[in-house]
């Protein structure tokens, strides 16, 4: 994987002294068609039957999440939703117009997270 490094204050404390950290590099965006390309080769499904099967992959999915379930997707990981809000002082004054919104949330599993986790990293060439 390509990084570079950046020089970053600390969010947390402004007058500190500024430090470098790596930041991961993307060269490019694979699109779905490429994801299809590449699960085709892999698979005996055509890069369009791939294709569809993604496409009701977005359509489900949501779905299932909007309705209180939370998505197990073999080793590949886990799909829920959590929700960010104001705090109220009790219960009984909560109310949902405190509700700020959802956000996604992916738990990668056990065998997608270990591809992770032995990842190489390579300083991008021309990077400071």
């Amino acid at each position: 994987m390509l990084y570079s490094v950046i020089q970053r204050a600390n969010p947390r404390d402004l007058n500190a002294a500024k430090k470098y950290y790596a930041v991961a590099q993307t060269e490019k965006q694979a699109d779905l068609r490429m994801i299809a390309e590449r699960i085709s080769r892999e698979t005996n499904f055509s890069t369009a039957e791939v294709q569809a099967a993604i496409e009701a992959f977005l359509l489900v999915i949501p779905k299932l999440l909007l309705e209180g379930h939370s998505v197990k997707m073999g080793d590949f990981g886990t799909f829920s939703l959590t929700l960010s809000s104001d705090g109220a002082e009790t219960k009984e004054e909560f109310n949902a117009s405190m509700i700020k919104g959802a956000n996604l949330h992916f738990r990668a599993g056990k065998e997608f997270a270990k591809v992770i986790r032995n990842v190489e990293f390579f300083k991008k060439p021309g990077s400071k």
